[in-house]
């Protein structure tokens, strides 16, 4: 593999792991946030 194309692979997969662990974080928020919506509505 040369050594351009072993570069950017890297830097996709440090920036898809780093969007996935956003939006992990975001759902986990949006999650909590309906539970809370929930208990006041209940």
């Amino acid at each position: 593999m040369s050594e351009e194309l072993y570069e950017s692979s890297r830097y996709w997969q440090s920036r898809y792991s780093d969007l996935m662990s956003d939006y992990l974080k975001e759902a986990e928020e949006n999650i909590e946030l309906k539970k809370q919506l929930k208990r006041l509505k209940a």
